[in-house]
């Protein structure tokens, strides 16, 4: 009987090590909101992690960006709280460089979850907002998502094109914020009827509310249907009024700004440390070589070899008056209310080699790393900021999406006897200005507050070529204009492509003018953090202007 217990003892203990053991595990995951992802923009994932434990489970699920086999994002860590054998949905923003990057998540305790490429989306997602567990009309043209899980970052409905309505959505304040902010923003509200007649909206939704057939909301636009959708067939119109572009495909800032901080050498004293190297090497050691022994000659020139070559690799490596300093450009789009959408592309220079700690005033703060190299760094679970490890002398470039409130900007136009027009800016004071319209772009003269058209088109590939920067010696400007040189360029760069250079067509006269107005950046867009030094950097107001 022994033998047999023995053997039977052994085949229950491999059983137990071949079963797997429970965990903590994902167990499905969406990207967008409708399983589609936009390359060069954050896009919205959602996961499903499921308990199979016998405890509770209180840790983190963390998600990080992959492309060429190499870790090029920021690890975001979401927080999670599971029951036993509980089972939720948890969400983040991943920001995906182009159409091959993958995501990888991992769960504390739990197993290694590869993501695969997400299908590219083209235009963007329409949703319809439905009640938790309730079920969606049959025959909809558009997704149904459920409203309880919206998202309350502006950052995570880059893709996001359309929303449909036709009832009150059981929203957190923070989601019905977003959801307005990101109307204001160029979004679309399609409001459809219900038995009783349209929805009465209240609270941040109140502007929701109206019987105007199209209402145009900042950048965005409202568009209401005297039906029901249950009124099969139905169609969504397209609004009529265009909407400012998506502040996504700039990615390209954040490595210039790299270039911009370039150690300033001084030559003089490279070429004297050399001259006394070859004059302490030759004639000192020839002169001495009749009063020392050869060991002793031998130890000296050494000793001479180890100090020159370690003042001029210190003196040719690095510049003079260096210190830990952020690069920045913020591209900032009116909310309304006095709150502003900015997407900001930084680079943070550093004279020591540390992890900095990053954060910044604004709501809903996202970050990533665009760039095409490894960049550690990541968000800690219950907070908005950003560490990254910057090595010595080297520039980090990451990009940051928040919500900030600040002083409202406003523009009023007059037009002079001679028909120059003239646009009065109510804001920060103005660097530069440029209005763009009909794929042409105007340089505005700035005086003072005020911005004069005198209507000089230039073709936007040509003010692209002006403004690159190039280094010509003592004619340097300041790391300002050199910024500001930059940003147009990389600005006009995603706006008007070389490869889809057409002829100039006539646009509609709704077709809306977009004023580009480059500014000191105020003081709340900032970066936060010991050791991270001043911030130099421009703040473009992009701002869209009715039609002539």
């Amino acid at each position: 009987m022994r033998p047999l217990q023995l053997v039977c003892a052994l085949v229950a203990a491999l059983c137990t090590l071949a079963a797997a053991p429970a965990q903590v595990h994902v167990v499905g995951h969406r990207w967008g909101f409708d399983n589609t992802a936009t390359p060069g923009s954050f896009n919205l994932l959602t996961l499903e992690v499921r308990n199979d434990t016998s405890s509770d489970y209180d840790g983190g699920v963390t998600v990080y960006p992959v492309r060429s086999l190499m870790d090029a994002g920021v690890q975001h860590t979401i927080r999670c709280f599971l029951r036993p054998g509980e089972a939720r949905q948890v969400a983040t923003s991943v920001w995906l460089a182009d159409a091959t990057a993958e995501a990888r998540v991992h769960v504390l305790g739990g197993k290694l979850l590869e993501i695969m490429p997400p299908k590219v989306g083209g235009t963007g997602a329409q949703v319809l907002l439905v009640p938790k567990n309730a079920t969606p009309t049959a025959g909809l043209q558009v997704h149904a998502y459920d409203e309880t899980t919206f998202p309350s970052s502006l950052a995570a409905l880059d893709t996001l094109r359309g929303v449909v309505l036709d009832h009150v959505p059981e929203m957190l304040e923070a989601q019905r914020r977003t959801l307005i902010d990101w109307l204001h923003a160029g979004g679309t509200v399609h409001v459809f009827q219900d038995i009783g007649g349209f929805p009465r909206f209240d609270g941040d939704l109140a502007v929701l509310s109206g019987e105007q057939a199209e209402q145009r909301v900042g950048a965005g636009c409202i568009l209401r249907y005297s039906r029901t959708l249950t009124s099969a067939p139905y169609t969504l119109r397209k609004r009529s009024a265009a909407s400012l572009p998506r502040p996504v495909g700039l990615h390209a800032i954040a490595q210039r700004l790299g270039e911009v901080l370039r150690p300033e050498h001084n030559w003089l004293v490279i070429y004297l440390l050399i001259t006394a190297f070859f004059v302490a090497t030759v004639p000192v050691l020839a002169y001495l070589q009749q009063r020392l022994g050869p060991l002793t000659n031998t130890a000296i020139l050494l000793a001479l070899v180890a100090v020159f070559s370690w003042a001029i690799v210190t003196v040719g490596r690095r510049g003079y008056g260096e210190r830990s300093r952020v690069l920045s450009v913020s591209h900032i789009r009116g909310l309304g209310r006095g709150r502003f959408d900015v997407c900001q592309w930084k680079s943070v220079f550093s004279t020591t080699s540390q992890r900095y700690a990053i954060h910044h005033d604004a709501g809903g703060s996202t970050y990533a790393a665009p760039g095409p190299d490894r960049v550690s760094a990541f968000t800690p679970p219950g907070r908005t900021a950003l560490l990254l490890d910057v090595p010595l002398f080297t520039a980090q470039p990451f990009l940051h999406r928040g919500t900030f409130t600040g002083d409202p900007v406003a523009v009023t136009s007059d037009t002079d006897e001679r028909g120059s027009k003239t646009l009065r800016w109510d804001g920060p004071k103005v660097l530069r200005a440029y209005l763009v319209r009909s794929g042409q772009v105007t340089t505005l003269r700035v005086r003072g507050n005020e911005l004069v058209d005198e209507g000089a088109a230039t073709d936007p590939h040509v003010l692209m070529a002006q403004t690159m920067y190039v280094r010509s010696g003592r004619a340097r400007r300041s790391v300002q204009a050199q910024i500001a040189d930059q940003a147009i360029s990389a600005l006009l760069a995603a706006e008007f492509p070389r490869q889809v250079r057409r002829k100039p067509t006539r646009r509609r006269s709704s077709s809306p003018t977009r004023l580009l107005v480059f500014c000191d950046p105020p003081q709340q867009l900032a970066a936060k953090g010991e050791g991270v030094g001043e911030e130099t950097g421009v703040a473009i107001y992009d701002l869209m202007l009715e039609a002539d």
